[in-house]
């Protein structure tokens, strides 16, 4: 539900940052499907904060950071 929000711009921060909390390996992916861009699921804007949570988590997205 939270990959979710940030595709469709609602609430999308406090869906990144929940995604970050739950630290699970399936939130972890989907926070790389999120930071793709251009061309991925989230907005530009999301897509770069979905990138820095990743980073701050030691992980490089598939967004090419």
């Amino acid at each position: 539900m939270a990959e979710r929000c940030v595709i469709e711009d609602i609430g999308a921060d406090p869906a990144v940052d929940l995604l970050d909390a739950m630290g699970s390996p399936e939130a972890r992916e989907a926070l790389e499907r999120l930071s793709v861009k251009p061309g991925g699921p989230a907005s530009w804007e999301n897509a770069e904060a979905a990138q820095s949570t990743l980073f701050d988590l030691g992980i490089e997205g598939t967004g090419g950071l």
